[in-house]
């Protein structure tokens, strides 16, 4: 029986806990112009780590995928910044 009553009250917790995490959701997330920063979008910048840049097909996706995002986000090429060619290992 105690153990009934125990997994009904957590149950209950977790659901409370769920829907209280989902109130903060629907807030007003900027101003409309197409980032969700509420920024101008020359004042946003980003940047993106690739360790072997374009010669890995791998990391070749994610550079045109990160292109694409800043793209539709309204960012030109100065405001964001690719950083390729990273040593693997400890040769730092």
């Amino acid at each position: 029986m105690f153990k009934k009553v125990l997994s009904i009250v957590l149950a209950i917790a977790m659901l409370s806990a769920l829907a209280l995490s989902f109130t903060a959701c629907g807030q007003d997330a900027g101003t409309g112009n197409g980032n969700d920063t509420g920024k101008d979008p020359g004042e946003v910048k980003a940047a993106l780590i690739a360790l072997h840049g374009t010669s890995s097909t791998y990391d070749k996706n994610f550079i045109e995928a990160f292109k694409t995002a800043c793209a539709n986000k309204g960012l030109k090429e100065e405001n964001y910044t690719i950083i390729t060619d990273i040593p693997e290992g400890t040769e730092c």
